[in-house]
């Protein structure tokens, strides 16, 4: 409020205290509940999940927000894009350089069509979001899967016996971890998996940490990246 105050200048004359406390919160109010109520309309149509989350604060008091979720419009690419004016007018035109968003497709088609609309603003889909995407794409693998699931039954094993000897695994399961562990098909494979991902790991961390700028080092590793998936597969 007081960004928004100074940047009207001198000359402004608040509102006062009986205007702000009735008129303006009036005002508030009655746009806040039409909007809930364009919301209800919604959940007679299609239904919604309420959801609920709860905590206690440092007073000890138990406290719980119940939120509603449901799907109307989420999809709907043009009314993101007039939600998206909405907010750019808001900020100021000539403010706003850049707008990300996550790589579903109705955001990347409204993103398009921002800045078809405004030439000074540049969309780009979110990069930790993209990077997600692509390591969610390579766990579903076949390969990768299965190389994941072997890998997981020699953690767990070691995890849950308090030594662990190569020559004494009689059970069952221990034979087959053994086997694991003997096969050195499977750490060649760990190790052409790790190789693969592990620029796109780096490039996340990068990616989703708040220390500096990272759409740089996005383009130059991604150049890194592309060198090394060659490297592999040529």
């Amino acid at each position: 409020m007081l960004d928004s105050v100074t940047g009207v200048g001198p000359g402004y004359k608040g509102p006062s205290y009986d205007k702000l406390r009735v008129h303006l919160l009036d005002d508030l109010k009655r746009e806040c509940q039409m909007l809930v109520d364009s919301y209800r309309s919604a959940w007679r149509e299609i239904g919604c999940t309420l959801m609920a989350d709860g905590w206690t604060d440092q007073r000890q008091r138990t406290l719980i927000n119940f939120l509603v979720y449901f799907k109307y419009g989420k999809r709907n690419a043009s009314m993101l894009c007039h939600l998206f004016f909405e907010v750019i007018e808001w900020i100021g035109l000539n403010n706003i350089v850049h707008v990300v968003t996550d790589n579903a497709t109705n955001y990347i088609v409204a993103g398009r069509l921002i800045s078809q609309k405004y030439e000074n603003i540049y969309w780009s889909p979110c990069a930790t979001h993209c990077l997600n995407l692509i390591l969610k794409d390579i766990s579903s693998m076949a390969h990768i899967s299965n190389l994941a699931s072997h890998a997981s039954k020699i953690t767990v094993f070691v995890y849950n016996h308090s030594y662990f000897t190569g020559h004494k695994l009689r059970s069952a399961n221990g034979r087959a971890v053994s086997a694991i562990i003997l096969d050195s098909k499977f750490w060649d494979d760990c190790f052409t998996a790790c190789k693969l991902v592990s620029p796109l790991i780096k490039l996340l961390r990068i990616v989703d940490a708040n220390d500096k700028p990272s759409l740089g080092y996005v383009y130059e590793e991604m150049l890194r990246i592309e060198d090394a998936i060659k490297e592999m597969f040529k």
